[in-house]
Protein backbone atom coordinates (compact mmCIF):
# COMPACT_ATOMS: atom_id res chain seq x y z
CA UNK A 1 0.00 0.00 0.00
CA UNK A 2 1.27 3.33 -0.74
CA UNK A 3 0.60 7.21 0.39
CA UNK A 4 0.83 9.95 -2.33
CA UNK A 5 0.23 13.45 -1.76
CA UNK A 6 0.02 15.64 -4.35
CA UNK A 7 -2.57 18.99 -4.50
CA UNK A 8 -3.57 19.04 -1.24
CA UNK A 9 -4.98 15.63 -1.83
CA UNK A 10 -3.84 11.93 -0.66
CA UNK A 11 -4.36 8.88 -2.53
CA UNK A 12 -3.74 4.96 -1.46
CA UNK A 13 -2.85 2.90 -3.82
CA UNK A 14 -3.95 -0.80 -3.49
CA UNK A 15 -3.41 -3.53 -6.05
CA UNK A 16 -4.48 -0.97 -8.54
CA UNK A 17 -7.06 0.42 -6.53
CA UNK A 18 -7.09 3.79 -5.29
CA UNK A 19 -8.83 5.77 -2.26
CA UNK A 20 -8.65 9.42 -2.83
CA UNK A 21 -8.99 11.24 0.59
CA UNK A 22 -10.40 14.55 -0.02
CA UNK A 23 -11.71 17.24 2.30
CA UNK A 24 -14.88 16.83 1.15
CA UNK A 25 -15.52 13.86 0.41
CA UNK A 26 -13.20 10.39 -0.30
CA UNK A 27 -13.24 8.81 -3.99
CA UNK A 28 -13.50 4.81 -2.74
CA UNK A 29 -12.12 3.15 -6.10
CA UNK A 30 -14.78 4.97 -8.42
CA UNK A 31 -17.46 5.93 -5.80
CA UNK A 32 -17.73 9.21 -4.47
CA UNK A 33 -18.74 9.15 -0.68
CA UNK A 34 -20.28 11.97 0.59
CA UNK A 35 -22.60 11.01 3.49
CA UNK A 36 -22.36 9.02 6.80
CA UNK A 37 -22.82 4.98 6.30
CA UNK A 38 -21.25 1.90 5.48
CA UNK A 39 -19.91 1.01 2.00
CA UNK A 40 -18.18 -1.85 0.38
CA UNK A 41 -16.30 -1.63 -3.24
CA UNK A 42 -13.69 -3.25 -5.06
CA UNK A 43 -13.19 -5.21 -1.52
CA UNK A 44 -12.31 -2.13 0.63
CA UNK A 45 -14.87 -1.73 3.46
CA UNK A 46 -15.51 1.68 4.80
CA UNK A 47 -17.37 3.47 7.55
CA UNK A 48 -18.43 7.20 7.54
CA UNK A 49 -19.41 8.74 10.01
CA UNK A 50 -21.17 12.56 10.71
CA UNK A 51 -20.03 15.04 13.78
CA UNK A 52 -20.79 18.58 13.56
CA UNK A 53 -20.80 18.43 9.67
CA UNK A 54 -17.63 16.78 9.49
CA UNK A 55 -16.64 13.79 7.84
CA UNK A 56 -14.80 10.83 9.73
CA UNK A 57 -13.78 7.76 7.47
CA UNK A 58 -12.39 4.17 8.66
CA UNK A 59 -11.80 1.57 6.42
CA UNK A 60 -9.49 -2.12 6.03
CA UNK A 61 -7.15 -2.06 3.31
CA UNK A 62 -4.43 -4.89 2.82
CA UNK A 63 -5.61 -5.83 6.50
CA UNK A 64 -4.96 -2.39 8.34
CA UNK A 65 -7.71 -0.37 9.44
CA UNK A 66 -7.04 2.84 8.61
CA UNK A 67 -8.65 6.39 9.87
CA UNK A 68 -8.98 9.88 7.99
CA UNK A 69 -10.10 12.73 9.45
CA UNK A 70 -10.00 15.72 7.32
CA UNK A 71 -10.43 18.52 9.92
CA UNK A 72 -9.12 18.90 13.16
CA UNK A 73 -12.99 17.66 15.44
CA UNK A 74 -13.77 19.19 18.42
CA UNK A 75 -13.86 16.01 19.84
CA UNK A 76 -13.51 12.42 18.53
CA UNK A 77 -15.35 9.41 20.18
CA UNK A 78 -15.50 6.82 16.26
CA UNK A 79 -12.28 4.65 16.18
CA UNK A 80 -11.66 1.71 17.60
CA UNK A 81 -8.45 0.21 17.10
CA UNK A 82 -6.17 2.07 14.41
CA UNK A 83 -2.90 1.04 12.42
CA UNK A 84 -3.06 3.61 10.49
CA UNK A 85 -4.98 7.49 11.45
CA UNK A 86 -4.45 10.31 8.25
CA UNK A 87 -5.38 13.61 9.78
CA UNK A 88 -3.83 17.44 9.81
CA UNK A 89 -2.55 16.91 13.40
CA UNK A 90 0.10 18.75 14.60
CA UNK A 91 1.56 19.40 18.32
CA UNK A 92 -1.71 21.10 19.24
CA UNK A 93 -3.64 18.10 18.73
CA UNK A 94 -1.81 15.75 20.93
CA UNK A 95 -4.94 14.97 23.10
CA UNK A 96 -6.86 13.83 20.10
CA UNK A 97 -3.75 11.27 19.06
CA UNK A 98 -3.96 10.35 22.80
CA UNK A 99 -7.73 9.35 22.37
CA UNK A 100 -7.30 7.76 19.49
CA UNK A 101 -3.78 6.15 20.01
CA UNK A 102 -3.07 4.61 16.45
CA UNK A 103 0.07 2.82 15.62
CA UNK A 104 1.13 4.75 12.69
CA UNK A 105 0.26 8.72 11.99
CA UNK A 106 0.28 9.93 8.40
CA UNK A 107 -0.10 13.89 8.87
CA UNK A 108 -0.10 16.51 6.48
CA UNK A 109 -0.38 19.25 8.36
CA UNK A 110 2.82 21.95 7.32
CA UNK A 111 3.50 21.88 11.43
CA UNK A 112 3.56 17.95 11.35
CA UNK A 113 7.08 17.93 12.27
CA UNK A 114 6.57 19.50 15.49
CA UNK A 115 4.87 15.96 16.68
CA UNK A 116 8.15 14.56 16.39
CA UNK A 117 8.77 15.74 19.72
CA UNK A 118 6.00 14.84 21.31
CA UNK A 119 5.60 11.26 19.66
CA UNK A 120 9.13 10.23 20.39
CA UNK A 121 8.78 8.71 16.90
CA UNK A 122 10.56 7.78 13.87
CA UNK A 123 9.89 10.56 11.02
CA UNK A 124 9.63 9.92 6.96
CA UNK A 125 9.17 12.68 5.24
CA UNK A 126 8.19 13.03 1.62
CA UNK A 127 5.23 13.31 -0.87
CA UNK A 128 4.89 9.50 -0.84
CA UNK A 129 5.42 6.63 1.73
CA UNK A 130 4.99 2.94 0.85
CA UNK A 131 3.81 1.02 3.97
CA UNK A 132 5.47 -2.05 5.38
CA UNK A 133 4.06 -4.15 7.97
CA UNK A 134 7.75 -3.44 10.08
CA UNK A 135 6.63 0.23 10.10
CA UNK A 136 3.58 -0.49 12.31
CA UNK A 137 4.95 -0.64 16.25
CA UNK A 138 3.04 -1.45 18.82
CA UNK A 139 5.35 0.29 21.57
CA UNK A 140 4.89 3.96 20.22
CA UNK A 141 3.18 5.87 17.31
CA UNK A 142 4.94 6.29 13.77
CA UNK A 143 5.16 9.17 12.02
CA UNK A 144 4.92 9.80 8.21
CA UNK A 145 4.63 13.61 7.23
CA UNK A 146 3.31 14.19 3.37
CA UNK A 147 4.56 17.53 2.29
Amino acid sequence: MEFLYKNNTITISSEKKNIILEKNHVDLDGLQIECAGEYEKSGFLMYVREDQKIHYYMFRVEGFWIGYIPEIPTEIDFFGQLDVLVAPFSKTEQKFLEQIEPKMLVTFAPTGSDLVAVLGAEIVSGNNYKLKNQDISQDKTSLVILQ
